[in-house]
C-alpha cells in the first residue's frame, strides 16, 4: 500500500504526516523495529514511533516516495526525537531501480533526549524511472532507543548546485 502524501504543489513538494486513519500506510520496518503511531506528535495529533531493540540496523522506511528524474535533486526534511540522549540516527534517501539499490545519500545525527530535531538529506537523481525511498535508521550497534518521527517533507529542485559528477 502506497503512502498517501499531502501535496502542496505536485511538481515540487510532497508532505507526509501520520494524521489520517491509515497514518502508517506505506511505511515498512527495517530490521526488528516495530512501527506504530504515537500521540507525542510535534504537530497535529500523531507521530510515528519505532523502537530499536536489536543489534542490526533498525528503523522505518517509506518506499517509493517519488519517481526520480535525472538532473533533479531531492531534499527530504523530517523531524525526529529520541527517548534517550546520545541516540545515533541516520536519515537516508535511496535511489533504487529494478529492486536494487543504486545510490544512497545519508545524514547522521546524535539526538538529545526529548528534543525535536529537524534532519535534512539531499540526493541528486541519476537514473530515469528509479524510485526514491526514505529511511530513518538506528545503525547497527546503536544503543536501544525509541525514535519519534513527524512532519516529513520531500522537495524537488533543479540540481544546479550539485550538477557536476
Amino acid at each position: 500500500m502506497q503512502a498517501k502524501p499531502r501535496t502542496s504543489n505536485a511538481a515540487s513538494t510532497v508532505q507526509v504526516d501520520f494524521e489520517a486513519e491509515a497514518g502508517l500506510a506505506g511505511w515498512r520496518p527495517i530490521g526488528p523495529a516495530g512501527i506504530e503511531r504515537d500521540v507525542q506528535a510535534r504537530q497535529g495529533r500523531w507521530a510515528a514511533r519505532f523502537d530499536g531493540v536489536g543489534t542490526a540496523n533498525q528503523g522505518m522506511a517509506l518506499p517509493a516516495v517519488l519517481r526520480c528524474r535525472p538532473g533533479l535533486s531531492y531534499a527530504a526534511r523530517v523531524w525526529v526525537r529520541a527517548n534517550r540522549p546520545g541516540a545515533l540516527l541516520e536519515v537516508n534517501l535511496v535511489e533504487s531501480l529494478g529492486g536494487r539499490r543504486y545510490a544512497t545519500d545519508s545524514v547522521g545525527t546524535v539526538l538529545g533526549r526529548g528534543e525535536w530535531r529537524q534532519v535534512e538529506v539531499t540526493h541528486r537523481a541519476h537514473r530515469p524511472n528509479a524510485t526514491l525511498t526514505l529511511e530513518i535508521v538506528l545503525p547497527r550497534g546503536s544503543p536501544a532507543a525509541s525514535i519519534l518521527v513527524d512532519d516529513l517533507e520531500v522537495t524537488v529542485h533543479k540540481a544546479s548546485f550539485m550538477s557536476s559528477g
